[in-house]
């Protein structure tokens, strides 16, 4: 059986369950040290089901890496995606 220190992990993904309660005093201190540990491990963390500012604010204070959720956008299909990221390169360019 191999170690686990030995598996080519490089990203760790919080999931959404936690970041729901993200912005709790209790949650916040188990993330902040899940983050602490990933990084200590060489990881990247991306929070997943980011909603709300809220949420946002903690994380990026906490230092996670990548946000993923409704916060940015829903699902959408590719060519409507492919659209926004157009725009969204657009604005960034003004």
């Amino acid at each position: 059986m191999e170690s686990i220190s030995r598996l080519p992990f490089s990203v760790l993904k919080i999931d959404k369950c936690l970041i729901d309660h993200v912005c709790e005093t209790r949650v916040k201190i188990l993330v902040n040290h899940i983050i602490k540990l990933s990084k200590a491990l060489n990881m990247r963390v991306l929070a997943e089901g980011v909603e709300t500012t809220e949420q946002l604010d903690v994380l990026r204070k906490i230092k996670c890496d990548e946000i993923q959720g409704f916060y940015y956008a829903r699902p959408m299909p590719e060519a409507q995606f492919i659209e926004y990221v157009r725009k969204s390169d657009n604005h960034k360019k003004l």
